[in-house]
């Protein structure tokens, strides 16, 4: 357990204190480095906008446990330009074992790794723990979490901890792991990723939080909305609309889902279009498709929507398909 009393005796002095909280960044610079590189730099600017005294890391900063250069590279460039004090917590992404991660062999560069560690500012005593330590939650003592784990909020969750433990437990609790911004109860937050990482996420609110520390709390959402990724699905009668879309985000990556009849042309010019897929509709496809996303679970144990992302194009019978797999998986048909 660290006391970081000392490392942050600057803070202790102020009247109030401000902090910014983020948590799913997910660098990997093998994906779009151009994206990535902005995207990273557009968090940057818009936390220092803010000039927090203190800036949490809450887990999955990084998208692998064995990071490349280049992805370190960015990673210290954008610690080294946040002008606040960091403290930074480790996600599951960056676990290499149940006892280790990256951040136990990386320098620390304008940040502190904290596994577990505690801050005490004026009346409220903030508690910092990694993921792979949440285990301990229960026997720590905090009016303040901020960790990273996954609650069972909906079906595509497993239930690491229980959500309704920790809003009776602690004040005001801040998670990350989820990446969408949700409130399963009036003291636990959710953090969101900084922008949709995947293009099979639906666009949601992105962002992060600041939070205002005094005689009492104060928490707010700064939504972010310049970068992202989405995926598409045409028809004959949205061309336009989506047409209108693709020049109102032009920093955006979208993939297109085109039905039979409509061609890749139509969308020529456009240089934020990655890729393109063609949508299939008969319940032949549909029945194969299911079939190639279990093959896949029953081989590897991926979770559905990740093989979705990884090895299948989505189209529009992808959710519907993926409800049904999860389904036989709780009920252990898979």
């Amino acid at each position: 357990m660290k006391d970081l009393t000392s490392k942050l005796s600057s803070l202790t002095t102020l009247s109030s204190l401000k902090i910014v909280v983020t948590g799913d960044i997910h660098i990997n610079t093998n994906r779009f480095p151009d994206f990535e590189h902005k995207r990273i730099k557009y968090l940057q600017d818009n936390i220092n906008k803010h000039t927090p005294d203190l800036v949490i890391l809450n887990g999955d900063i990084l998208d692998k446990a064995k990071p490349t250069l280049m992805d370190l590279r960015l990673f210290y460039k954008f610690t080294s330009g946040i002008k606040s004090h960091i403290i930074l917590t480790s996600g599951n992404h960056e676990e290499l074992s149940i006892r280790e991660t990256c951040y136990d062999f990386i320098p620390e560069i304008n940040y502190t790794y904290v596994p577990v560690g505690t801050f005490k500012f004026n009346d409220y005593k903030l508690l910092f723990v990694s993921h792979h330590l949440i285990k301990d939650i229960k026997k720590l003592k905090g009016d303040i979490l901020f960790t990273h784990y996954r609650s069972a909020i909906n079906l595509h969750t497993t239930d690491e901890y229980n959500n309704q433990l920790v809003s009776k437990k602690f004040k005001y609790t801040f998670l990350s792991d989820i990446h969408q911004k949700i409130e399963p109860y009036y003291n636990v937050r959710y953090t969101s990723s900084p922008n949709s990482l995947k293009f099979h996420q639906e666009v949601d609110q992105y962002g992060f939080y600041v939070i205002t520390l005094d005689d009492d709390i104060d928490i707010k959402y700064h939504e972010l909305n310049q970068y992202g990724k989405q995926r598409l699905i045409v028809s004959k009668d949205n061309i336009e609309d989506i047409k209108a879309r693709l020049k109102k985000y032009p920093t955006w990556l979208f993939k297109l889902s085109l039905p039979e009849g409509i061609n890749q042309r139509e969308f020529r010019g456009f240089d934020n279009i990655v890729g393109f897929d063609l949508l299939a509709n008969d319940e032949k496809d549909k029945k194969e498709y299911k079939q190639a996303v279990n093959d896949i679970f029953n081989k590897q144990k991926l979770n559905p929507y990740d093989i979705l992302v990884e090895y299948l194009p989505l189209n529009d019978y992808s959710e519907e398909v993926v409800k049904d797999i999860l389904v036989d998986i709780k009920q252990g048909l898979l």
